[in-house]
């Protein structure tokens, strides 16, 4: 499977999963990643345009920047977790990463060893969707005599 391929897989992945537009640290995959994969498309088009202009050296340049980005994303991606790291990573559970590999929904490799390990791979993690409330978002603190108050209004009553 080649570079695009896998990109376009992803990226499928991402949005089946509801990864898309996440912007909490977790979300290592969809959007942090298809920004630098946008931007690797980007040097590589600037790079081809440097070429018919006449300016090898830029465009050189250039290749050569978007080729390390792409290997180091291609490492980044394949690295392989703890179920711990992974936890921390996608925000489920342990257990539900546990379960899901069981189940073959998750990609997994044990590592060798008498304990043999779960281990998986980064960029089979799913990201859970970041789910936000009203009272977490809001950034005014929860006034219990306020509520009474309101509450009281509501009722047709007079709280003092």
């Amino acid at each position: 499977m080649n570079r695009a391929e896998f990109v376009a897989k992803r990226d499928d992945r991402a949005t089946d999963s509801g990864r898309l537009g996440t912007t909490d640290t977790r979300a290592r995959g969809s959007g942090g990643q298809r920004s630098l994969d946008r931007l690797i498309s980007q040097w590589r088009d600037e790079a081809e345009t440097f070429r018919r202009r006449g300016v090898a050296a830029h465009a050189t340049l250039l290749e050569s920047c978007a080729d390390e980005l792409e290997r180091e994303l291609d490492r980044w991606e394949n690295e392989l977790l703890s179920i711990k790291e992974a936890a921390a990573e996608s925000g489920y559970s342990e257990e539900t990463l546990r379960r899901k590999a069981r189940n073959g929904k998750l990609p997994a490799e044990r590592s060798s060893g008498k304990k043999s390990h779960l281990k998986l791979r980064r960029g089979d993690l799913p990201i859970r969707p970041i789910r936000r409330n009203a009272a977490s978002s809001s950034h005014i603190p929860y006034n219990p005599e306020e509520d009474a108050r309101d509450i009281a209004q509501r009722l047709g009553g007079n709280y003092a």
